[in-house]
């Protein structure tokens, strides 16, 4: 659990410390939710990488967010593009997909089927891709504002701690110094 939390940890900072500024981060995110939605397992990191560098937006985290769509969640998506998708495409190619009427499976209606659905999930994971990347923008943005803040405030109050610890150790070196160059005065003064 420590690793985990460990991991998570540090792919953050990695994120947060990507060159670029805020929206380029942002629309890093948005990008890689965008292509993370789409039926293109395999093409999605490489489709999200392309597309960031084409924008000039931060690929890292176009990479990273690419596996919104994991073993663990693609469950849920793929259904729920396919069925965006079928209703969008209702109106232009009819609901569900089109088998042969009473015929037995041939490579024909097997093409059909797995053409009509691939359509289906790359219509429904564009429009969903698009949406959910959009409605991601907003609160990418200012996470990663608020977060580049902290480190920036974390940084600078490390560095006055520093500071006030070297000057602390300087100021004590300096003073047996000067107080050994005091004591002799006062022994002096003392003896006459």
């Amino acid at each position: 659990m420590h690793s985990i939390r460990r991991r998570t940890k540090r792919l953050l900072l990695r994120l947060i410390a990507a060159k670029g500024h805020p929206w380029q981060l942002a629309a890093g995110v948005s990008v890689g939710i965008f292509w993370g939605l789409s039926p293109l397992w395999g093409l999605q990191m490489t489709m999200a990488v392309i597309t960031a560098t084409a924008l000039n937006v931060s690929r890292i985290p176009a990479a990273v967010f690419v596996h919104i769509t994991n073993p663990l969640t693609v469950w849920l998506i793929y259904p729920l593009t396919w069925k965006l998708g079928d209703r969008v495409l209702a109106p232009f190619v009819g609901n569900g997909v089109p088998l042969e009427s009473g015929g037995p499976f041939t490579l024909t209606s097997l093409a059909g089927l797995a053409g009509g659905a691939l359509l289906r999930l790359i219509v429904g994971g564009c429009i969903a891709g698009f949406f959910v990347g959009a409605a991601a923008y907003p609160f990418s943005y200012c996470a990663a504002r608020l977060l580049r803040q902290r480190i920036k405030d974390t940084r600078q109050a490390r560095r006055a701690r520093r500071i006030a610890a070297y000057m602390a150790e300087k100021s004590a070196a300096q003073r047996p110094a000067e107080q050994s160059s005091v004591q002799p005065a006062e022994t002096v003064e003392r003896r006459a």
